[in-house]
């Protein structure tokens, strides 16, 4: 070999191993931009109702065809059972809310100023790409708001889109095309509008055929432009309800055998069942599909049509990236929203946590894949399909995004999966490789065995409930920190941690010297706007921080809802002090102290023997238990349980917020007090035994107690079942539960605040 190839052979060498597949720069201007284009289309409703996913009696050559080239995924799931919960999966990557407004929502957190994750289509856009939605890609099609779905000014995806498009024909506007019927039909009142229809007429007499058609548009324009790689979001509609379509798909459908409805009856016991309301709605001509066998017949052969025709339109996108040349340079994804009962549990629709509602088609094609036309059927989700798009056109990696890249199942395919969440308002799933366990907010659990012929339709909950902690505790997990993310690894604990430059100007940080731990201690302080200015005293109450290790300005955020809310409402003055919780956050640790290595568990100690001492010596304190409150969220609220209960004579007004309870009573039950094979307390001290030692002294002070938790935390459900555990106990407390709110102080704070703040202000104003 000549030096001069030799050299040219070595320069490009060291140009593969130099450069990250996760860094992308901009092409030169001028030069043609060769990355990947990406073609995402989107089917409404549609479950794994196809011939390549196993359904014969199907007519669905154009998705049949991409599966043959690409890899279909037999067992994905998606994270809502309904559109606009499961698009924000789809768009942002990540768990989200399980109504259909969670993009409107997330468009209004940005306008607030709120820091939010880019979308996907952004992420593409802030990349080099040229980005466009056709169709109903997000939940309105078009993406926008307002009255009939038009509005400019109420964007569903902000900063996401070049172009977000809707061509609405005879149907006059985005709202009219999405229920839209033949030849602009718009639905006004659903009672009125048939359930089902089959006309006569090309594709465009239906709202489908107009969107293709500006799809095929916009692929011509993209596929025209050489300077930048394109991302091109198709919305199809159909199967969306109700069910019409051009007669010629429905031909298909005139004399094939339908299969049998697997288990069509309604279930026993609660469940996600609902009565169909959607489906009801429509004009049935008085029939019902669960009494009536011809009519549920009838259903499901329109279904089947609308199938076809979706097929036919994703047909049409294939066969025009062909003729652009642009095949061999574009990943292709296919994606249904999610699955459908056809009459499965006896239900019609969606919307419940059931196999039917929750699996979905999904495909994906690269060029150059190999094993093409192989299944897998490895659990995945919805949440995978961003990061797996990223890896596939070498843009960096989103590590927000709560899924993982699909790669290497697209290389092996027979790879084993992992677990799928889903969720709706009033529960939440996880589906392992064998099981589907549903937890419910009031407690009910449901768990089902996928390896049994009774499959959904038998509650194995109440003989198993080993398995079912394991996929609540992995439920909990996944949601907390998800899959293909791994759990931060714990900051290095310390007593003293200064305040941030951020924190509000009337927090004040200070230090004692410890005995116990034989170094200084931190703490903070919020004293009333006026207190150097008086000689007044003052109630005060001690904030235990969430999360481990301890830390005394970790709570302090919650400091700014405090001060305005206590502006806003004259509320009578208090002293908050944050404490630092110790290594293990408000637990003393008795087989850790002294250990080598590991400084002294005295999280509890400290607080109780030295702090609160400190305090009361160096601020104008009322230092009594009648003006002394406890208060906590998460990990201190599990702390602000145990303290008071343990030193009831310290403190009259007690608030604990979020605590995990289901932790605590596995502590309980368990022969050595053991939280973990790591980390275990001294008998007795968790919040069940030391309630019911509280229960029983007869002369033990009282607490004024209140629980607080958000419906949307994680801990929601113990927290319930801990506060009916202490009416049980006779232990009288106040409930505040919170709708609409994760686990979250400060999302708590927002919207009653005041009432936690007010409780501890009449706590001390009634003593004695």
């Amino acid at each position: 070999m000549s030096l001069r190839l030799l050299a040219s052979a070595l320069s490009v060498l060291f140009l593969l191993l130099t450069t990250s597949p996760f860094t992308i720069a901009d092409p030169p201007t001028g030069k043609s931009d060769q990355r990947m284009n990406v073609l995402m289309i989107c089917v409404d409703d549609l479950r794994p109702e196809l011939n390549c996913f196993g359904k014969s009696y199907i007519h669905s050559p154009n998705i049949d065809r991409l599966a043959a080239s690409g890899r279909a995924f037999t067992r994905h799931y998606v994270q809502s059972p309904t559109c606009g919960a499961s698009r924000y999966a789809l768009l942002t990557g990540t768990y989200g809310g399980s109504n259909n407004d969670a993009l409107f929502r997330r468009a209004a957190q940005m306008d607030n100023g709120t820091d939010i994750t880019p979308s996907m289509p952004a992420w593409f856009r802030n990349n080099g790409y040229t980005t466009v939605s056709v169709g109903k890609v997000s939940h309105h099609p078009g993406g926008r708001g307002g009255a009939d779905w038009d509005d400019d000014t109420k964007i569903e995806m902000p900063e996401s889109w070049d172009r977000h498009l809707l061509p609405s024909g005879d149907w006059q506007h985005p709202r009219g095309v999405m229920h839209g019927l033949a030849n602009g039909e718009i639905r006004k009142n659903a009672k009125d509008m048939d359930v089902y229809q089959s006309t006569e007429g090309p594709d465009e007499i239906y709202p489908d055929g107009l969107i293709v058609n500006e799809a095929l548009e916009q692929l011509d324009q993209l596929s025209a432009d050489k300077q930048k790689p394109f991302l091109l979001a198709v919305g199809i509609i159909r199967p969306h309800l109700p069910f019409g379509a051009p007669a010629k798909y429905m031909q298909h459908y005139q004399d094939v055998k339908l299969p049998a409805i697997e288990h069509p009856a309604k279930p026993t016991g609660k469940t996600t069942w609902h009565g169909s309301g959607e489906f009801m709605k429509y004009n049935r001509w008085g029939r019902n599909p669960n009494t009536d066998a011809e009519f549920a017949d009838l259903v499901r052969r329109h279904y089947a049509a609308c199938v076809t025709y979706a097929d036919a339109q994703v047909g049409r996108l294939l066969d025009r990236l062909k003729a652009n040349g642009q095949a061999e340079r574009t990943i292709i994804v296919l994606w249904g929203d999610h699955g459908w009962n056809l009459g499965e549990h006896a239900i019609w629709g969606k919307h419940c946590l059931f196999e039917e509602s929750l699996r979905s088609p999904l495909i994906i094609h690269h060029p150059t894949m190999k094993g093409k036309g192989k299944p897998s059927d490895a659990v995945v989700e919805t949440i995978d399909i961003f990061p797996t798009l990223c890896d596939l056109a070498e843009l960096p990696e989103p590590k927000f995004a709560h899924g993982m890249s699909l790669t290497p199942w697209l290389q092996s395919p027979q790879k084993p999966g992992f677990t799928a969440i889903a969720y709706r308002n009033n529960a939440k799933t996880i589906r392992s490789d064998t099981h589907r366990m549903i937890a419910h907010q009031n407690g009910h659990v449901e768990l089902y065995d996928h390896r049994s012929e009774a499959g959904e339709t038998n509650n194995i909950a109440k003989n198993n409930p080993a398995l079912v902690n394991l996929l609540k505790k992995e439920l909990a997990r996944r949601l907390e920190y998800p899959r293909g993310k791994k759990k931060p690894s714990p900051k290095a604990f310390s007593w003293v941690n200064p305040l941030p430059a951020s924190a509000h100007p009337q927090l004040q940080h200070h230090t004692f010297p410890s005995k116990l731990v034989g170094k200084d201690v931190g703490y903070v302080t919020l004293l009333p706007e006026n207190y150097d200015q008086s000689n007044q005293r003052y109630p005060v109450v001690y904030y235990l921080h969430g999360g481990r290790p301890g830390g005394e300005t970790k709570s302090i955020k919650l400091a700014d809802h405090l001060v305005r809310l206590s502006q806003e409402n004259q509320l009578p003055p208090m002293i908050y002090v944050f404490v630092n919780g110790g290594p293990v956050s408000h637990y003393n640790v008795p087989d850790q102290i002294g250990k080598a290595g590991a400084p002294q568990a005295l999280g509890a100690d400290v607080f109780i023997k030295e702090l609160i001492p400190h305090i009361d010596k160096n601020f104008r304190t009322i230092a009594d238990r009648k003006a002394r409150g406890l208060e906590g969220f998460s990990q201190g609220g599990r702390g602000t349980m145990r303290l008071s209960l343990r030193y009831p004579e310290l403190f009259s007004s007690v608030a604990a917020g979020g605590g995990g309870y289901e932790t605590e009573h596995n502590i309980s039950l368990s022969p050595d007090g053991a939280e973990s094979p790591h980390l275990k307390f001294a008998i007795g001290d968790n919040t069940w035994d030391l309630a019911r030692s509280y229960a029983k002294q007869a002369n033990a002070p009282k607490i004024n107690l209140m629980i607080y938790v958000g419906t949307k935390g994680f801990n929601y459900q113990n927290n319930l079942q801990y506060m009916k555990f202490l009416k049980e106990q006779g232990i009288e407390h106040h409930a505040l539960v919170v709708p609409e709110v994760p686990h979250s102080a400060t999302g708590i704070y927002e919207k009653q605040g005041l009432k936690i703040m007010k409780f501890h202000a009449e706590n001390f104003s009634a003593a004695p």
